[in-house]
């Protein structure tokens, strides 16, 4: 009888242990470190290509982290305080009800935002992170992918996002309670959609928050397995990450996006994020982002003051930018760089298993 009160406790202890393996980090709008969260690196995160950081999630010298474009005055502008479209690290956690993101990165979506000089207050952008969740598919059109935040010019090509967060702004003070959701592709279904935690978001299958941390955007979010078509714990299922960030308006297409391999690298062969500050950069042009975008030649037609940012194929006369159909050769940005997450506690959680079915299969040897 001792040895199995002794068996008995040497279980339980074990089982609060892996508990205790899965990260639940707080969602409050500030990454901390101690928090449970991982980074995604472009090496060896990233795929289909491999190559890009060691150390972060993306490029960080894209000229796309301070340039803007100022589709009014149809000038570049420069924000000098603040990575406004850019994005840097991506992070994860998971536990057995959720999936947790954070993102840092530009301050686009903040609704209180003063750049003196540059017409460029306020809420600019949105930020979407993509997440394929079925491992079928190799593309998704522009038309399919989130659009309860306006349709934005970007596609997807040798994988199909499943569902994806959307912020639409945050409020750090011009009011609004900021606005995020989670949007199942093709179907448009919302499956979690809350203001953020701290002016008044509850808890349900999507919780999010932000903050400007140190001139930097900070996001974080935490979306029950449920919102993401799973009936429970994904145990070993092989997700597809990546997050982008667009400005405001339709049809405009992205700043920014992580991981990025291949981005600011000429040639033909990185078809990989060509975006950054001109409207309607080609997937696959052969050149450099360059920081003016005003005085670029191949910003191309149909960006105009006032416009949306890529304008449907039959506006524009030299370019067919058919928001149905997936390619390079346009003016809509094509996503082809993802991070890979296996869907699995942390290795000491898997230690601590082990010595849980060993405990198991002792007190079963004692009966």
């Amino acid at each position: 009888m001792k040895m199995n009160i002794v068996g008995v406790i040497v279980l339980g202890l074990v089982v609060a242990a892996i508990g205790r393996g899965f990260a639940a980090p707080t969602i409050d709008g500030v990454i901390n470190a101690g928090e449970g969260w991982t980074l995604f690196r472009e090496n060896p995160d990233a795929r289909p290509y491999l190559g890009g950081s060691t150390t972060g999630s993306d490029d960080t010298l894209e000229t796309s982290q301070y340039h803007w474009w100022d589709g009014i005055a149809m000038k570049d502008r420069y924000f000098k305080d603040s990575p406004r479209g850019g994005l840097n690290n991506i992070y994860w956690a998971v536990d057995p009800t959720h999936l947790y993101l954070a993102v840092l990165g530009g301050t686009a979506p903040f609704n209180n935002w003063i750049e003196f000089g540059t017409a460029g207050n306020g809420d600019q952008g949105n930020l979407y992170i993509a997440i394929e969740t079925d491992g079928q598919g190799t593309e998704l059109n522009a038309n399919s992918a989130h659009t309860s935040y306006l349709r934005k010019a970007v596609d997807f090509k040798g994988w199909q996002p499943d569902y994806i967060v959307g912020v639409l702004f945050v409020d750090n003070g011009g009011g609004g309670n900021g606005a995020a959701n989670v949007e199942k592709t093709i179907t448009h279904v919302v499956t979690g959609g809350n203001p953020q935690l701290s002016k008044g978001g509850t808890s349900g299958p999507f919780r999010w928050d932000a903050q400007v941390v140190s001139g930097f955007g900070h996001y974080e979010f935490a979306i029950e397995w449920s919102a993401l078509g799973f009936s429970g714990f994904p145990f070993g299922v092989e997700l597809k990450i990546a997050a982008y960030m667009t400005q405001n308006g339709e049809n405009w297409d992205a700043y920014d996006s992580a991981p990025g391999i291949g981005n600011r690298l000429p040639g033909g062969s990185e078809p990989f994020e060509q975006i950054g500050d001109h409207p309607g950069d080609y997937d696959s042009l052969d050149r450099l982002d360059a920081g003016n975008a005003a005085d670029d030649p191949n910003v191309p037609d149909g960006s105009y003051p006032g416009s949306n940012y890529v304008v449907p194929g039959y506006l524009n006369e030299h370019i067919n930018n058919d928001y149905n159909i997936v390619g390079r050769l346009d003016e809509i940005d094509t996503i082809e760089e993802y991070f890979v997450l296996t869907v699995i506690p942390e290795p000491s959680t898997f230690a601590m298993s082990a010595l849980g079915l060993a405990a198991a299969g002792f007190l079963r040897r004692r009966r």
